[in-house]
């Protein structure tokens, strides 16, 4: 176990024999993972005093993400309705997908998506794969851990204001859908994340970098293939963290 599984309760972990090989119907509906996780999720609620929202991490390209994290997500969404739900998922990229079944998964996810969630965050590997080639980044072979590492800091940076709140900065998560989602159909926001540094960089980028620098990376460091630049933006919103200065 890595230094981060250390972080997790034991009790958490829900596993089994039963397997949906990447078929979206076999996770879907599969009764028992769903109502093991359902338990899980039941038991941390009952030790808050409210539940404020639920994220969901999931991969929409293999069965047991997009079946069976579909299938959970609308359980939560009878048992805690007042809750904010979102789901962040890594889409299949043409490039870097592995199973010629992913492009059905995802497309049953995404049409219950449109329907059912308010909030959603896409990923993909295929971008994610080209931000880690970048020079600031020089990871030697990428590979999944790097990729998720890139994804835990993104998903981190949302609900950093929730963990940490101030005076000056204070967004939770309904007051991030109310900045991006102007239509409920239009709940699917691309990520970015800046300033792109790795582990792997010596001290040559150990330079802060100015608020109008981080602010101009942003339409090249997209956390999934998405030219933002070509299209028209409905809603933007962008959070700082350390010692920021207001203007550019």
């Amino acid at each position: 176990m890595t230094a981060y599984g250390l972080s997790v309760e034991t009790r958490d972990f829900v596993s089994g024999t039963n397997g949906s090989s990447c078929v979206y119907p076999r996770g879907y509906f599969d009764k028992e993972a769903k109502l093991l996780s359902q338990e899980a999720i039941r038991r941390h609620a009952e030790e808050l005093d409210s539940v404020h929202g639920i994220l969901l991490n999931h991969g929409i390209g293999g069965g047991t993400g997009s079946g069976l994290g579909l299938s959970l997500f609308k359980s939560l969404l009878d048992y805690y309705p007042k809750s904010v739900l979102q789901t962040y998922g890594i889409a299949p990229s043409p490039r870097v997908s592995q199973l010629p079944i992913e492009p059905l998964n995802f497309l049953l996810t995404i049409s219950a998506l449109l329907d059912n969630a308010t909030f959603c965050c896409l990923f993909d590997n295929e971008s994610m794969y080209k931000l880690l080639g970048m020079p600031s980044m020089r990871v030697p072979t990428p590979d999944f851990s790097s990729i998720n590492r890139l994804v835990a800091q993104s998903i981190a940076a949302v609900t950093c204001s929730c963990r940490f709140p101030s005076n000056s900065m204070r967004v939770d998560l309904k007051c991030l859908e109310t900045n991006l989602v102007p239509y409920p159909e239009m709940h699917f926001v691309v990520p970015s994340f800046s300033p792109l540094i790795s582990r792997y960089v010596g001290d040559e980028y150990s330079s802060v970098p100015t608020v109008a620098a981080l602010t101009k990376s942003v339409t090249t460091t997209c956390l999934a293939t998405c030219n933002i630049t070509t299209g028209k933006l409905l809603g933007c919103h962008l959070q700082y963290r350390g010692d920021v200065t207001e203007g550019l």
